[in-house]
């Protein structure tokens, strides 16, 4: 009650100073018009006349209505305030409205089209599916401030800001060709909110917040030497910003702020709450919740905040509950179908006189049937895999409470790759293909994921005895599914890296101008054409292959009655075969060692013969070119 007074003979100090009257208000600047209005309507308090039975539309209490529901503008045991015909929200919008302009809104031509350049200040916007009005009190490019009574329960009036784009369910705009008002740079919303995360976001850094003594108001001076220069007092227990300190005796005056109301005041007798701390945020995950059924919220910390208490309350009704934890996000439960606010006060044992309230969040409940997604994410936006490689993606759905959760699974090429319904994608052959997981729930909720299918890596590097020359060799390997081609490298000893020869469409390829009886490291990888990409597989395994060792120089001599063949030693060569001639064709006489480089033999007139070098890869034998024949 002395809370009521107090506010009560505040509103009626601010009203005697600052008359209006609708044969007035077009005479006053927007700028001091909108500071009486948030003298005269503060934020948080209530438009109602609650302990009185007649209609007030100029009162405001700090209680919210006592019979809110289901009662019209002129029902007689209404609490709620009424104005022009209309109640609650309608009400308050075009008493303000009228108070700004000066004509009934009910005579205000009326518009379906929201144009944020066309607003005006006191022009009203109806929203919701027709089920609220706010009026418009300044506009920035598509953001607009403005006061609204009835967001949340008993009529509680509220100066905030919208960007007309978060709007839900617009209607129509009520406006006055007559009105002219223009638009002020003073941020109205911040000059009536006293307990706003916003608000306090926007303070600068030396700027502290207090709370007035809980005996009696604050008395506030426009001069802290002036005891006679009293302005007005800031309600008991009501919380204000005070900066400028000013040391007197033992007195500390500070220049508080206080709604519309700017001086100095002794802080010696308030309480220092904290500095720029900002309110915990309510974090809604759906714009509907299940009834009947617990979910979790969570917000954002409050520093120095050791509990929280959450208070919830129906919109209509008698429901109400509280509840605290020591973190920031609890389980609750709305018991049936309806409109319920949450607030969240960050609380501190050691400061028992500290708290920091949130803005009342609404939430409505619902049946959770009708709770569709809102969101569906997978775990991978992008994937890459090997043929016939697998990955499974998981999807997180919001809200966890939705009625509906299932999902259907999709890709968009068959082709590259499959998915399950559970999500499991399997690669059949490289490309490129999108998988998509959609809801079937009716909300269109998807997300993607762009798979990419490399070729396998390709296996089965090999040369042939009969395609290997002492200075060239043709490089085979195994073909790889879906490839349009191959790139084939060799390794650089020198630069320690591969360095590419050649692309071919085959499973082959010719490398010239090698040195013989060397060895050299090949190494292979497929591809496939994506359009303007190539998909690339892994490079093979590098594989040793080598040329056939150079044709040694033979010679012979007679030595006694043998004839002794000699030759040069063959670099890589790992032994040399000797053939002589019988009848018509040679014939493999012996097989030496590499350390061997001569051979005798009996005598024989008119006797023929050559030598090869040789060496051995794997089981496969590689000759040399042979030797001149020489005779015996």
């Amino acid at each position: 009650m002395k809370r009521f007074i107090s506010s009560f003979l505040c509103v009626t100090l601010l009203l005697t100073a600052f008359p209006l009257f609708a044969s007035a208000s077009k005479e006053k600047t927007t700028e001091k018009l909108l500071l009486e209005l948030c003298s005269r309507f503060p934020h948080g308090m209530y438009w109602n006349h609650v302990g009185s039975s007649k209609n007030d539309p100029d009162c405001v209490t700090d209680t919210p209505c006592t019979n809110h529901a289901n009662i019209s503008w002129d029902s007689p045991e209404k609490t709620c305030n009424s104005f022009d015909n209309a109640i609650q929200c309608m009400g308050f919008a075009h008493k303000i409205g009228f108070e700004i302009v000066g004509t009934s809104p009910r005579t205000w031509e009326k518009s379906e089209k929201l144009v944020a350049s066309k607003l005006r200040v006191g022009d009203i916007i109806r929203y919701r599916d027709n089920r609220h009005s706010l009026t418009v009190t300044a506009v920035k490019g598509n953001t607009i401030s403005f006061v609204d009574a009835n967001w949340y329960y008993g009529c509680g009036i509220r100066w905030a800001k919208m960007d007309l784009s978060d709007m839900p369910g617009f209607s129509y705009v009520l406006h006055d060709k007559s009105n002219n008002r223009k638009n002020t740079n003073v941020d109205f919303y911040l000059t009536a909110v006293e307990k706003g995360e916003q608000a306090f976001a926007k303070l600068e850094k030396t700027t502290e917040r207090w709370r007035a003594p809980g005996k009696s108001a604050l008395k506030v001076y426009s001069s802290f030497s002036d005891p006679k220069s009293k302005l007005g007092e800031i309600p008991i227990e009501a919380y204000f910003r005070a900066s400028d300190k000013k040391i007197v005796g033992k007195k500390v005056w500070g220049k508080v702020k206080y709604g519309a109301l700017s001086g100095w005041a002794v802080l010696n007798q308030c309480e220092f709450i904290s500095g720029n701390v900002n309110a915990a945020k309510v974090i809604r995950t759906s714009s509907l919740y299940p009834s009947a059924e617990s979910f979790d919220v969570s917000w954002s910390a409050v520093p120095g905040a050791a509990v929280y208490r959450v208070d919830v309350a129906a919109e209509y009704g008698s429901y109400s509950a509280s509840l605290q934890t020591k973190t920031n996000s609890a389980s609750l439960v709305f018991p049936q179908n309806g409109r319920y606010y949450v607030t969240v006060t960050a609380l501190n044992s050691r400061l028992p006189s500290w708290s920091v309230e949130s803005e009342p969040y609404a939430f409505s409940a619902v049946n959770k049937s009708e709770i569709k997604l809102s969101s569906v994410k997978l775990s991978k936006s992008t994937a890459t895999l090997l043929e016939k490689g697998s990955l499974t993606l998981f999807a997180e759905v919001s809200p966890s409470f939705a009625g509906n959760k299932r999902l259907t699974w999709k890709s968009s090429n068959e082709l590259v790759v499959s998915v399950s319904q559970s999500g499991k994608l399997t690669a059949l052959s490289p490309g490129k293909a999108t998988v998509s997981c959609t809801s079937s729930d009716g909300s269109q909720r998807s997300a993607f994921c762009a798979v990419t299918v490399l070729p396998s890596a390709v296996s089965g590097v090999y040369q042939k005895p009969g395609a290997t020359k002492a200075k060239r060799l043709t490089v085979y390997w195994e073909k790889v599914n879906g490839a349009d081609g191959y790139e084939l490298f060799r390794y650089d000893a020198k630069a320690k890296k591969y360095v590419l020869l050649c692309e071919t469409k085959k499973t082959r390829a010719v490398c010239k101008g090698l040195e013989p009886g060397n060895k050299y490291v090949f190494a292979v990888r497929a591809f496939k054409t994506c359009g303007n990409e190539r998909l690339y597989g892994a490079l093979s395994k590098g594989k040793t292959l080598l040329t056939n060792p150079a044709a040694p120089s033979v010679s012979t001599k007679i030595s006694g009655k043998k004839t002794v063949i000699s030759w040069n030693s063959v670099p890589g060569a790992t032994g040399y075969e000797i053939y002589t001639l019988k009848g018509k064709e040679f014939v493999l006489a012996k097989v030496l060692s590499a350390s061997r480089t001569s051979y005798s033999k009996k005598y024989a007139k008119k006797g023929q013969c050559f030598v090869l070098a040789r060496t051995r890869a794997d089981k496969d034998i590689y000759r040399s070119a042979k030797s001149r024949i020489v005779k015996g």
